[in-house]
């Protein structure tokens, strides 16, 4: 098949699924509406395709594991910290926002595209 065809067919098919699960999640919600989700989380999911790259696999996993991680972190440097509820409040976003400011500069194509070329530089020397 031709590339182009194969791009097309891969945009059309992701494009239904998140279409589809859109919709079961309005179903089960019963609300549609922008305010139903912050811009923060728009921040971390942007962060998390930053930091770890969209190429591969493992890639999105570490980026998903970094997401998640980074509440439990925020929540023990808080509690250090002395649980202010500002700090508990606005810390996770600090913590995206400098990942995010940081990957961009030292990485552009993010830290896991870069160990990802950097294995495969290895295996190939070898």
């Amino acid at each position: 098949m031709h590339a182009a065809r194969m791009k097309v067919l891969a945009f059309t098919l992701s494009s239904a699924i998140a279409g589809l699960a859109g919709a079961v999640l309005a179903m089960t919600i019963s609300l549609v509406s922008p305010g139903a989700y912050a811009l923060s989380l728009s921040f971390a999911l942007v962060t998390g395709a930053v930091l770890a790259g969209i190429s591969s696999l493992p890639g999105v996993m570490l980026g998903a594991v970094i997401l998640v991680a980074i509440p439990e972190i925020a929540d023990v440097v808080a509690h250090n910290l002395g649980d202010s509820e500002k700090v508990i409040t606005h810390l996770p976003g600090l913590i995206v926002s400098v990942l995010l400011i940081l990957s961009v500069i030292f990485t552009p194509n993010g830290p896991g595209e870069n160990l990802r070329k950097h294995l495969h530089k290895k295996k190939s020397a070898h």
